[in-house]
């Protein structure tokens, strides 16, 4: 298993910026990047047992919220994947996000564990192609929600 790891420090709350990144739907969207909610959680709408898909150029994921901790922590697993609507040999393990408030600040870790299942190849598209475009993708998503969230807390100020 391949276990991708970014982090990032934002000038908020853990609650506004858990918020912001739990919101699938805006924080999923970006260039080439749309994620709609298919089935709500409980007791939050993108909470435990959400399922939301994602669809990144000809990539769809399926993604279910594991674990919904508002405002610690939230699991999901991606359940499917379609490249042109043809299954891919993504092997996901899970993926996790932790915010953790450091004073006025507040600290987001993103993890996730996958495995190519192709022999000889999988290792090598885990490490050098998956994990090499994924890695800037999660940090400008990141960025984006880092930037919506202190407008926004800038806004009330």
């Amino acid at each position: 298993m391949y276990h991708l790891h970014v982090a990032m420090t934002f000038d908020a709350t853990a609650e506004a910026v858990f918020d912001q990144i739990a919101d699938h739907a805006v924080f999923l969207t970006g260039k080439g990047l749309v994620c709609q909610l298919v089935k709500e959680g409980s007791p939050d709408r993108n909470g435990r047992g959400a399922v939301r898909e994602v669809k990144a150029g000809s990539m769809l994921f399926s993604e279910e919220i594991l674990e919904f901790d508002r405002p610690r922590r939230f699991d999901y697993k991606i359940v499917s994947a379609m490249d042109n609507g043809k299954p891919t040999p993504l092997d996901h393990e899970r993926g996790w996000l932790t915010f953790e408030q450091v004073g006025t600040q507040t600290r987001v870790d993103w993890h996730t564990r996958f495995r190519v299942k192709v022999p000889v190849l999988g290792w090598f598209a885990e490490r050098f192609f998956i994990a090499r475009t994924m890695k800037p993708k999660f940090l400008k998503l990141l960025e984006q929600a880092r930037q919506r969230v202190e407008h926004s807390s800038a806004s009330r100020s």
